[in-house]
Formats: C-alpha cells, sequence, structure tokens
C-alpha cells in the first residue's frame, strides 16, 4: 500500500469536509445577519442559496468525479492484489474438487433431462403417447 497516496487521499478527504462546513457556516452567518436587519431577504438568499450553496455544489462535484477515478483504480489495483493472495492460499487439490463437483453436478442435469424426456414424450398432435417395447 502506498502511504503517499492514502495520506494524500485523507487530506482531499478532510479538506472536502472542512470546506462544507465552512460553507455550512457562511449560510448560517447569512441568516444571523438577515435576522438582525443588516441584509435584507433577497440579498440573504441571494448569498445563501446562489452564491455560497452554488460554489460548494461545483467545488464537490469537481472533487467527486477525480476521487471516483482514483477509488476505481484502488480498488482494481487491491483487488488485483486480494485475489493474488487468495490464488497462494489456494489448496492446489481445490481445481480437482471443484472438477469433480462440477461433473456430478453436469451428470444430475443430464439425468433429470433424460426422465423428463423418458417419462413422456408427445406426438405433433400434442396427444402425450407411452414409449412401449417391442418383442
Amino acid at each position: 500500500m502506498r502511504e503517499a497516496d492514502n495520506d494524500g487521499k485523507l487530506r482531499v478527504y478532510r479538506t472536502m469536509y472542512r470546506l462544507n462546513v465552512s460553507f455550512a457556516n457562511i449560510v448560517a452567518h447569512c441568516r444571523v445577519l438577515r435576522e438582525s436587519g443588516m441584509l435584507t431577504r433577497k440579498y440573504a438568499h441571494l448569498y445563501e442559496s446562489c452564491a455560497a450553496q452554488e460554489l460548494r455544489a461545483e467545488i464537490n462535484q469537481a472533487i467527486a468525479e477525480v476521487m471516483d477515478g482514483v477509488e476505481s483504480d484502488d480498488m482494481f489495483r487491491f483487488g488485483k492484489v486480494r485475489t493474488a493472495h487468495e490464488k497462494k492460499l489456494r489448496d492446489p487439490d481445490d481445481v480437482f474438487i471443484e472438477a469433480e463437483a462440477r461433473r456430478q453436478e453436469l451428470a444430475r442435469q443430464a439425468k433429470k433431462h433424460k426422465a423428463k424426456r423418458k417419462k413422456t414424450s408427445t406426438t405433433q398432435s400434442g396427444i402425450k403417447q407411452r414409449k412401449t417395447k417391442r418383442h
């Protein structure tokens, strides 16, 4: 695992959190200024909704798009490591055990299918006929 990558991701997520908290504070402070009469309702709404919230959403979206790629790459990379590790831990005979289980499953399916066909056969007219033995 690359510590530098992990530290960088943590820094990004921590910064994103702090930005979102800061935007929430801006909205709350605008509300206080509106309630105290320092900002009109129109401007408080403009600053709270349009300016602060829109900018917050744009920043979050840009970061999320980049981090989605980073997380996908990590998932792929660590998935390969996990698969390789699981492969090392497997018993070499597991392949034979799985092959035997599959052979038995196919034999059961074939037997079931054969029994179903043998039970009754249907002519083109849809009438069921029993199979008779010839002497």
